[in-house]
């Protein structure tokens, strides 16, 4: 579990420490162009370009939600963001990283609110929080697991109260 000292620390040189904030700031972006890529623009669909989602994740990747079987490998990330095309409207927010850097290797956990309009045109919405690890390429930072632990979904007539 991260501390929010870092006393018990060993002491690290200053470009090591700015390695690490840099470091930080590029899996932040990588997920921001991840949500990004996902909703697509105000006017639908969502999902516009799976093969650009899918270059955000190693070639090897793991995804794992309650909403689609099991993602292994650039292909079936392709496959799967190609499926979600039928999901007309989508707005992914993520909020409270914590992103742990370990060399070449990071994990992060971000919760996740979505508004979304089903393929059957009803409004719902969906809360969650995303486990992930991450690996540094050639190409910089990647998506090596992403684990969807949800926490609620609901339409938005009714709300998550009920």
């Amino acid at each position: 579990m991260p501390t929010l000292s870092n006393r018990n620390m060993k002491k690290t040189s200053l470009e090591e420490r700015i390695q690490r904030l840099e470091d930080i700031e590029e899996i932040k972006k990588l997920k921001a162009l991840y949500c990004k890529y996902c909703d697509g623009d105000w006017q639908g669909p969502s999902h516009p370009d799976p093969d650009k989602i899918a270059d955000l994740f190693t070639d090897d990747a793991v995804s794992e939600t309650p909403f689609h079987p099991k993602m292994i490998g650039k292909e079936a990330h392709i496959a799967h963001y190609q499926r979600c095309q039928t999901t007309p409207f989508c707005v992914h927010w993520v909020t409270n990283p914590i992103i742990e850097i370990t060399g070449d290797s990071a994990t992060g956990e971000w919760w996740l609110l979505v508004a979304s309009t089903s393929p059957a045109n009803s409004a719902n919405w969906t809360g969650a929080v995303y486990e992930e690890t991450y690996l540094r390429t050639a190409d910089g930072w990647k998506i090596k697991t992403m684990n969807l632990k949800v926490g609620f979904v609901c339409p938005y007539e009714e709300g998550w109260a009920k």
